[in-house]
């Protein structure tokens, strides 16, 4: 289970979207200018699935504290 926040540039939570897809599968989100979305690591829930009280409950009290975004470039071929 994938848990990704829908924020803005200050870390304020829209949103928390939970995806629960087999190996391999995905799932694409388009935020607009201005708003990002960005997997949550280390969240621990209290139920799976989550509840929508459970996670109303984390996006009003938690704030996304984004870091460095790794990345690297290799040739194409």
């Amino acid at each position: 289970m994938k848990v990704y926040a829908h924020h803005d540039s200050a870390g304020s939570i829209r949103s928390l979207i939970v995806v629960n897809s087999p190996e391999g599968g995905g799932m694409m989100l388009t935020p607009q200018p201005g708003e990002f979305a960005t997997e949550i690591e280390g969240l621990t829930l209290k139920s799976n699935p989550p509840t929508p009280e459970e996670l109303s409950e984390i996006a009003g009290t938690h704030v996304v504290a984004a870091g460095a975004t790794r990345a690297a470039l290799k040739k194409k071929p």
